[in-house]
C-alpha cells in the first residue's frame, strides 16, 4: 500500500467516526429534550381599559359595513342593542392598557363598502418582551421545562348596532 491509499483510509475512518459521533450526540440531545415538560405562564398585570369608537352610517347610502372577525387572539362579536342610536356603529374594545392601545381606521373600497379596521399599537417590541422574560425562560430550561409566557392584550371586541341597521353590518 502506498502513502496515498493510507491517507484515504485514515480520512475515511475519521469521517465515519465523525458521523457516528454526530449521530450519538443527536440521540443524546433528543433523549434529553424528550424529558422536558411544557408550561404556559400568564404574566400580564391586567390594567384593563375600555375604549369606544363610533362610525356613522349614512342613511342614504346602501353601503355594507365590514368588520374584523378577530383582533389578536380575541374573537369579535356583533350585538344588536336598542340603546345604540340608529345609523351608528359603536365598537367597544376592552384591552390591557399596559401593553397596547387600539385604534380604528375606516376604509372605503371600490364597491362603496366600508371596512372598519381595528389595529393595535404595541408599547414594546418582541426583543424587549424576550429580554424581559429571558431569565425565567432559562431557569425553566435548567429545570427541564419549556415555558411560554402569555400576555393578554385584548379582552373583548364588540360591535354594537341598532337592530334597524343590523343588516348593513357584516363580519369579515
Amino acid at each position: 500500500m502506498n502513502r496515498r491509499d493510507q491517507l484515504r483510509g485514515i480520512a475515511a475512518g475519521v469521517l465515519c467516526i465523525g458521523v457516528l459521533m454526530g449521530g450519538v450526540g443527536t440521540g443524546i440531545a433528543l433523549a434529553d429534550f424528550s424529558g422536558f415538560s411544557y408550561r404556559v405562564i400568564s404574566v400580564s398585570e391586567e390594567k384593563l381599559k375600555t375604549e369606544i369608537f363610533t362610525y356613522e352610517i349614512l342613511p342614504e347610502d346602501e353601503e355594507e359595513i365590514w368588520v374584523n372577525r378577530r383582533l389578536g387572539d380575541q374573537a369579535c362579536v356583533i350585538r344588536e342593542q336598542e340603546d345604540v342610536p340608529e345609523n351608528l356603529v359603536e365598537v367597544k374594545v376592552v384591552y390591557n392598557s399596559e401593553l397596547c392601545r387600539p385604534y380604528m381606521q375606516p376604509h372605503k373600497d371600490d364597491e362603496a363598502d366600508t371596512h372598519l379596521f381595528l389595529y393595535m399599537d404595541f408599547y414594546e417590541s418582541d426583543i424587549e418582551r424576550m429580554m424581559k422574560y429571558k431569565d425565567q425562560f432559562l431557569e425553566g430550561l435548567r429545570e427541564q421545562e419549556f415555558r411560554e409566557f402569555q400576555e393578554r392584550y385584548v379582552e373583548l371586541v364588540e360591535y354594537r348596532v341598532n337592530p334597524v341597521n343590523r343588516d348593513k353590518v357584516c363580519i369579515n
